[in-house]
């Protein structure tokens, strides 16, 4: 056992050879980041802001909507307390 656990660090190192990739440029175009994200945070009291202002979970879905003008594609950050 210990001459296969020899002959397997040798020829370990051996087997792996380095090699250059060229990758392929890209030429998507980045997408645009919001101006001011839609953060949601979760207090440790569990209550909701949406930004700086208290969002009440039983109206939660129309200050979204409010808030993002009634677009459902629109990206929210979720934060939360540990």
């Amino acid at each position: 056992m210990l001459v296969l656990l020899i002959i397997f660090m040798v020829a370990a190192p051996l087997s792996s050879v380095d090699q250059r990739i060229e990758l392929p440029a890209s030429r998507a175009k980045p997408a645009p980041r919001p101006d001011k994200p839609l953060i949601i945070t979760l207090q440790p009291d569990r209550s909701l802001l949406l930004g700086d202002k208290p969002a009440p979970l039983a109206s939660l879905g129309e200050v979204l909507d409010a808030a993002t003008g009634g677009r459902r594609d629109t990206p929210l950050f979720f934060q939360a307390d540990r």
